[in-house]
């Protein structure tokens, strides 16, 4: 494979996701944050951007990213925090 795939990361606007995000992006993986809200993706997009300058990070609703990317990550943090209360 010449090219790395981009990486969809659903609920990818908190810190958790944003952070792996982050890692992707500065390794060269074409990155998409997704949210349910696309507006919250966009900010935390454009954040990642401005310290990744030529990176191809991209924010998406949720729905969107899993659908666009050739791999999705779901950040699941919330969730397991609410189950192990």
């Amino acid at each position: 494979m010449d090219s790395k795939p981009t990486v969809s990361i659903i609920g990818g606007a908190g810190a958790f996701g944003s952070g792996l995000a982050y890692r992707l992006a500065k390794a060269g993986y074409g990155t998409i944050i997704g949210s349910c809200r696309e507006a919250k993706a966009a900010k935390a997009a454009a954040a990642l951007a401005a310290d990744i300058p030529g990176s191809a990070i991209k924010a998406m609703t949720n729905r969107t990213a899993a659908e666009s990317g050739d791999l999705s990550i779901r950040d699941t943090t919330d969730l397991s925090i609410r189950i192990m209360k």
